[in-house]
């Protein structure tokens, strides 16, 4: 169900924005402002009867997506839509600013692997919701794909970390084994030099 599904997909970016914006030190007036909207959106959301998207539902029509049947609903847009639209403009804003940041403080690596690819695929998948929802394309939205690459966007740089700290783990154990090695070899020569 539609409906429900708004929920949880605004935790999803919330969620996501808390991210980029640890990862990529985002401004925190940006994120602030982009979450402060989204959480007036699921607030508008559960208190409209039928949800923020759509004011009423006119029909159900079916259509064949990849070789399947789908059924959407055909409805009235409600004007509050708009704010969850312009949060999401918020959120492209905010990752476009946040990667141009971190490209600048030299961190290249997260700054592309959240920057590009994120912002025109979130940029493309707002445009196919907005084209939706506003009544000028007639398929079903499919934002799974949007959040595949969210996801392994997070789960990369989760991944690169966890590396990266193995590493300086491994190093810093190889220094110990070191330190302690030579203080066993000083000990050694202090107590050969008393003898």
């Amino acid at each position: 169900n539609a409906w429900w599904a708004f929920l949880p997909g605004s935790v999803g970016l919330i969620s996501f924005a808390w991210f980029a914006y640890l990862q990529l030190h985002g401004r925190k007036w940006l994120f602030v402002t982009y979450g402060s909207l989204r959480i007036l959106a699921i607030i508008l959301h559960l208190i409209l009867a039928n949800g923020i998207n759509f004011r009423r539902v006119t029909a159900v029509v079916g259509r064949t997506v990849l070789g399947e049947t789908l059924s959407y609903p055909i409805t009235v847009p409600n004007p509050w839509m708009v704010l969850p639209h312009l949060s999401h403009v918020l959120l492209v804003i905010f990752f476009f600013d946040a990667c141009v940041r971190s490209w600048r403080l030299g961190e290249r690596r997260q700054a592309l692997t959240f920057g590009i690819g994120t912002i025109l695929f979130g940029t493309t998948i707002l445009l196919f919701a907005l084209s939706v929802l506003w009544g000028l394309a007639t398929v079903p939205i499919m934002a799974s794909f949007s959040v595949l690459f969210i996801v392994g966007a997070v789960l990369y740089e989760l991944n690169y970390d966890m590396q990266r700290a193995a590493m300086l783990t491994e190093k810093l154990e190889e220094r110990d084994a070191r330190l302690t090695e030579t203080l066993e070899q000083l000990q050694l020569a202090a107590a050969a030099a008393n003898v």
